[in-house]
């Protein structure tokens, strides 16, 4: 857990969930990470040093997530599981913003760096602020924030004009690494940012697996992104370019405004009809 526990990492990592849902997969759901203490007493109590579980957050931003216990035992059947169901005052009657968050993986890494830069070259001729995130294993994260892409419509669960616009970015670029399965459900989760990944052979042996090999779920620089190669998440060669760590989320076109931002979101979006009008 040294990694968890380097004050610069644990600070990103506060950052990238404020006001989100945080998931350590399949032990829990409905946690937060308010402090840098809370984030340690998580790790510790689902025996990370053992188990290596992924970190995950929501798409959805929050209004509140409440305290539920850490009593493993009832937490899921009396609290969490309540809580999600709960259209009128749970976990749905929170949200108030969600990312646009396009999800890309293949067995083969040279079919998702195309398709996600098809999307790049896409959004960066409307200077559209998004990240690239390396998930840690085969796939890549393409997000928008969702402070720029106001919610529409709430449907059986499902976030519009969120989904429809990236089914249509999908058929219209054919990116055929695009995963569309349950795309844009309000209570999608994606890789937490600068979170160790447990490699997929470790799967079934995770004591097995030394941090120091873990994977980390990257933000990706246009240059970082241009040069990719698999080797670059090992977080003994993360730790050798701590600086590109310590630059943040990488989100393009940082100098623009707010507003600015939000006017080239909605341009893009109209331009896909998606539900905007």
């Amino acid at each position: 857990m040294d990694y968890y526990l380097r004050k610069y990492i644990s600070f990103l990592l506060l950052e990238e969930s404020r006001n989100r849902e945080l998931a350590l997969l399949p032990a829990i759901r409905g946690a937060q990470m308010r402090s840098l203490s809370e984030l340690n007493s998580l790790l510790e109590l689902i025996n990370w040093d053992k188990k290596k579980l992924n970190l995950y957050i929501i798409c959805a931003k929050l209004k509140a997530i409440p305290n539920f216990t850490f009593n493993m035992n009832k937490r899921s059947q009396e609290e969490t599981h309540p809580w999600f169901l709960d259209k009128e005052n749970g976990f749905e009657s929170q949200v108030y913003e969600s990312d646009i968050f396009f999800d890309f993986d293949a067995d083969d890494i040279n079919e998702v760096l195309s398709d996600v830069k098809k999307v790049k070259e896409f959004f960066d001729n409307y200077e559209v602020p998004y990240q690239i995130i390396a998930s840690g294993n085969k796939g890549m994260h393409l997000i928008i924030d969702g402070k720029y892409a106001p919610i529409k419509e709430v449907r059986e669960g499902v976030v519009f004009p969120h989904k429809t616009f990236i089914e249509n970015v999908k058929e219209a670029l054919n990116l055929s690494s695009c995963d569309l399965s349950n795309v844009h459900l309000i209570n999608r989760l994606r890789k937490l940012p600068f979170s160790l990944v447990l490699p997929k052979r470790f799967k079934e042996c995770p004591e097995m697996c030394s941090e120091q090999i873990m994977n980390v779920a990257l933000p990706l620089s246009d240059e970082m992104f241009n040069n990719f190669k698999p080797q670059d998440l090992i977080l003994c060669n993360v730790l050798k370019k701590v600086k590109l760590i310590r630059m943040g989320n990488l989100e393009r076109f940082p100098n623009l405004s707010l507003e600015q931002k939000k006017l080239n979101v909605q341009k893009i979006l109209k331009e896909f009809d998606a539900l905007w009008k």
